[in-house]
């Protein structure tokens, strides 16, 4: 079964801010944890990010949307959330 919806989502630090924001057309959960398992394999930015607070990062659901709008609306919600 195919999905006509994606998910703008982003990832809440312990003070409240937006610190990253994706999409994706996979449950929210586990797009989560590939991010947990990319963070663990292959170090960046994001990856030291999140193993080094990964007890307080909370996922919000920012925008439900078609799968066509999904990079406009991506873009538009990093721009909003420096």
């Amino acid at each position: 079964m195919s999905r006509n919806f994606g998910i703008i989502y982003g990832l809440i630090d312990d003070k409240k801010s937006v610190r990253y924001v994706g999409q994706t057309i996979q449950p929210i959960i586990l797009r989560y944890k590939q991010h947990l398992w990319y963070s663990i394999n292959q170090k960046n930015h994001l990856g030291y990010w999140l193993i080094k607070n990964k007890q307080y990062i909370k996922i919000k659901i920012l925008e439900y949307c078609n799968i066509k709008d999904l990079n406009k609306r991506e873009l538009y919600y990093i721009s909003k959330f420096p």
